[in-house]
């Protein structure tokens, strides 16, 4: 089973700000999961041994994005809702 925090975010210019403010914590980049609808379709993959300070800057940018864990087994997506805009 794969284990990683996904951050979404209202806008393009959120995400490419946070790219900017993590880009030493190596986040990926990638589409948001088809199970997370409400986002403007870009996402930070960040690995759990990153969370933590990942979580701090992000909190200190402000708003914006929301937080999720995300659990995958197979082609089996869990997603679990953790901080930020409340999902839809």
């Amino acid at each position: 089973m794969k284990e990683y925090y996904l951050f979404t975010f209202d806008s393009t210019h959120y995400a490419i700000k946070a790219q900017k403010l993590l880009s030493d914590l190596d986040p990926v980049t990638m589409p948001t999961l088809r199970e997370i609808s409400a986002s403007c379709g870009i996402s930070l993959k960040v690995r759990p041994e990153q969370m933590g300070a990942a979580k701090t800057r992000m909190e200190e940018q402000g708003e914006g994005w929301s937080l999720y864990h995300i659990f995958q087994s197979g082609k089996e997506i869990r997603c679990e809702w953790i901080e930020g805009e409340t999902p839809k």
